[in-house]
């Protein structure tokens, strides 16, 4: 349902943020400070022929 039907057919509350923000985790604590030790070490320490981390290549190392 579009923003503008949930404002017509419940109002202002129906609009308001409830708190959530988007799908949550499938990465556990630990798994998110290893994967960001990771990315501080820079893409040429992992194996990439540059200094340019993509989505792609952050996917590929998780």
């Amino acid at each position: 349902m579009r923003w503008r039907d949930k404002y017509e057919s419940e109002g202002i509350e129906g609009v308001k943020w409830n708190g959530q923000r988007g799908r949550p985790t499938k990465l556990t604590t630990s798994e998110k400070k290893e994967l960001k030790k990771i990315i501080l070490k820079g893409p040429i320490s992992n194996g990439y022929p540059n200094e340019l981390w993509s989505t792609y290549r952050v996917l590929e190392i998780i």
